[in-house]
C-alpha cells in the first residue's frame, strides 16, 4: 500500500470518529505545543541536517544536508545518524551539536587514514558514504 493511500485511510477513519474524548486525545497526541497532563513525554525527535561541519581548524563542506536524528531525552541532548554510526551526546544542544562535529571530524580522519584493507566491510561502506558527503575540507 501506498502512502497516499494510507493516508487517505487514516483521514477517513478519523473523519468517522463520533467520541469527543477520543478527537481531543488525537489532537493532543498530534499537536507539539500543547502538553497533555495524563502523558509524560520523555524523548522529543527533531531533524538535525548540516550542510558544514566546522571543528579542529578544520570546516567540512558537505554535497547534501547530512540527516541526522536530534532528539531531547529526559535532561540530554542526542544526534545520531546510524549510517555513519556517530552517536553524540550533551547537556545542551550546543553540546551535542559540538561533540557530534568531533566525532564526524575523528570518523573522517581516522577512516582515510587507514588503507580500505584494514577495514571491516561496514567501517570501509561508512568511509565511502563519508567520502561521498563530504565535497571540501578546508583548514585554517
Amino acid at each position: 500500500m501506498n502512502i497516499a493511500i494510507e493516508k487517505k485511510a487514516l483521514i477517513k477513519q478519523f473523519n468517522e470518529v463520533q467520541d469527543e474524548g477520543l478527537i481531543e486525545t488525537i489532537k493532543e497526541l498530534l499537536t507539539p505545543q500543547k502538553q497533555n497532563k495524563n502523558i509524560r513525554a520523555s524523548k522529543h525527535a527533531l531533524s538535525y541536517a548540516p550542510e558544514l561541519i566546522e571543528i579542529n581548524n578544520r570546516k567540512y563542506t558537505l554535497n547534501y544536508p547530512l540527516r541526522c536524528l536530534f532528539e531531547k531525552e529526559e535532561d540530554h541532548f542526542v544526534i545520531k545518524n546510524e549510517l555513519l554510526d556517530i552517536y553524540a551526546v550533551g547537556k545542551t544542544g550546543d553540546e551535542a551539536e559540538k561533540d557530534f562535529n568531533e566525532e564526524f571530524d575523528y570518523l573522517y580522519q581516522r577512516l582515510n587514514s587507514l588503507p580500505d584493507e584494514n577495514l571491516s566491510d561496514r567501517f570501509t561502506s561508512i568511509k565511502r558514504f563519508i567520502n561521498y558527503y563530504v565535497k571540501d575540507i578546508t583548514t585554517w
